[in-house]
This record gives structure tokens, C-alpha cells and sequence, in this order.
């Protein structure tokens, strides 16, 4: 079941109101007599809150943060893009490959504003240049981190970065699937390669794995994707993964051992 915009709002208001409480471990005690009046109490199955013992409440519903109801829509709430991104060595050189080729072609039409823009006159194409290949059995992978100026960052065909949104989500009872929105995929602008899931139980920001069709300028703060929240069925375990509080863009961990 997917949850509707209002009942996220729900969730994340009941959170934000319980934080920093425990819940109660006795499952024949119900939720917080406190607010067992509460009309807009989440329907939430009274084992999976009673049954484990949390200190941060937040998760036990859902948890945004930083969280403006104003991103919410009437089945997801829109996530903001940050402020910088991170390219592997070969994506690195090939972005700045492209952006001195802008730069000339821009000198060029500023003297010559008789010439033409063109996307075959920035030789752009999907090869990459002078690097080995990436390694997926390597425990590391050199990344380097470019800031996304206020007036807006070009992002070129053929290059991987790896973005990230300045919310961090997650919540132990429902399931965060991340996806792009309609006016961002409409300019050609994928969000993620595949990984738009996020167990039960992650929490941090996401790493977006960005990659466009033609050349799009972009900005900070910017609504880049979207989450929506599955209701689970059966029991919860939770996610201890490789990339469990995460913050800034995040290279893939692959060649770290997977925890259990």
C-alpha cells in the first residue's frame, strides 16, 4: 500500500512530536497513552512498535529532516538536490573536456555572434578518456567533489555524478522508494541508474546517480526527485548496510564486505 501525501504529513508531524521518547515495550499497552485521543494516530501494526525498543521515535514513523510540508504531494514528497556532486576520474575529465569546449565555443559566438549553437559543435559523445576502468571488486574508488555554483552547473551526456539531497529520510516501518519527478525526466534528467530502493530502516541522505540525455544546466536546492512509502507486510528486519548514515554523496561501496 502506497501511503497518500496527507498521512505522510501524519507521520512525520507524529515523529517529530514523540522524539526523543521511547516507546513502550509491552505490546497489550497499546501506543503512548498520551496521545491514544489522537484522531490522526498512524495506523501502524501495535507489534512492530512494542516489540523493539527504539530511542529515536522519528524512525519508528517517518523521518525527514531537514522537513517543509509545503514538498509534500498527494502521494510523495518532493527531495532537494545539494550543493555539490561527485565524478569519478574518468567522468571529471570528460565534464571538464566538455566545459572548455563551452567556454571556446562561447568566446567564439560572443566575436562571431553571426555563428551558430550547436550540440554537434561541442564534439560531445559518450567516450571516455585516458583512465582505466572502474573496478567493482576495488574496496575504494577515487571521486572527486565539484561545487554547484548558485548560477547553475552544466551536466553533459556520458557522464556519471553523483548527487545527493539535502534531506535525509528513512523510517523503521514503512519502505522509502526514491524516483524522479515528471518535470525533471521531461528535460532528460535521470535521477538514478537503478537504485531508487531504500531498505527498511535506512537512514540518511540519498546518493543520486545522475546522468542526462543532452546537456542541462542545474541548480542547488532544486526539487530533484521524489519519495513515496510502502506499507510492509510480515516481519521487519532492519538495514545495516554500507551505507547506513550516509551524508555526503557516497561512491559505491561494493568491494566492502556487506554486513549481515
Amino acid at each position: 500500500m502506497i501511503l497518500t501525501g496527507p498521512e505522510i504529513r501524519n507521520l512525520v508531524n507524529l515523529g517529530r512530536d514523540l522524539d526523543g521518547k521511547k516507546v513502550q515495550e509491552e505490546s497489550d499497552r497499546g501506543p503512548n497513552p498520551s496521545y491514544k485521543n489522537r484522531v490522526d494516530f498512524p495506523v501502524v501494526s501495535i507489534d512492530v512498535l512494542s516489540t523493539r525498543e527504539y530511542t529515536d521515535c522519528r524512525m519508528n514513523y517517518i523521518d525527514i529532516d531537514p522537513y517543509d510540508p509545503e514538498l509534500v504531494g498527494p502521494n510523495s514528497v518532493d527531495l532537494r538536490l545539494g550543493d555539490s556532486l561527485l565524478m569519478y576520474k574518468a567522468g571529471l575529465l570528460q565534464h571538464q573536456r566538455f566545459d572548455d569546449e563551452l567556454r571556446r565555443l562561447n568566446e567564439t559566438v560572443e566575436a562571431r555572434p553571426d555563428l551558430r549553437r550547436s550540440g554537434l559543435e561541442f564534439g560531445i559523445n559518450n567516450m571516455t578518456i585516458g583512465c582505466p576502468p572502474l573496478d567493482m571488486r576495488d574496496e575504494a574508488h577515487p571521486s572527486y567533489k565539484v561545487a554547484i555554483p548558485k548560477e547553475g552547473m552544466v551536466l553533459w551526456p556520458g557522464v556519471l555524478y553523483l548527487g545527493r539531497t539535502i534531506e535525509t529520510i528513512g523510517s523503521n516501518s514503512y519502505v522509502p522508494i526514491v524516483e524522479g519527478r515528471s518535470s525533471v525526466g521531461r528535460l532528460g534528467i535521470h535521477v538514478h541508474v537503478t537504485a531508487g530502493f531504500c531498505d527498511i530502516g535506512f537512514r540518511g541522505t540519498i546518493t543520486l546517480e545522475i546522468h542526462v540525455v543532452h546537456p542541462v544546466r542545474i541548480y542547488p536546492n532544486i526539487p530533484i526527485c521524489q519519495a513515496y512509502f510502502l506499507e510492509p507486510a510480515g516481519a521487519i528486519e532492519l538495514y545495516k548496510g554500507r551505507y547506513q548514515d550516509q551524508v555526503e554523496p557516497t561512491p559505491s561501496r561494493f568491494g566492502i564486505e556487506k554486513k549481515k
